[in-house]
């Protein structure tokens, strides 16, 4: 069975992550996600690039959203 994919490759958020992800660029699509306030997407995509990307996107994570829950999560996820 066929299947027929449009590949959006435009200047937009999601044609800038398709374009990093066609180059297999994981660290440009997460780049790409935070910026545009997309940090599920942005984990997900650590977690295919790897440990250190992984762990890179937490900290960003952790420095841009300091509610009080974020700072429990953190402190939990550091005990690990």
């Amino acid at each position: 069975m066929w299947y027929c994919i449009y590949i959006c490759v435009c200047v937009d958020c999601d044609g800038l992550i398709t374009q990093a992800l066609l180059t297999a660029n994981f660290e440009s699509a997460v780049d790409v996600c935070i910026q545009h306030g997309r940090w599920a997407e942005a984990v997900i995509l650590a977690i295919a690039g790897g440990a250190q990307l992984l762990a890179e996107t937490e900290k960003r994570f952790f420095e841009e959203n300091k509610s009080s829950v974020n700072q429990v999560c953190h402190w939990h996820i550091e005990q690990l």
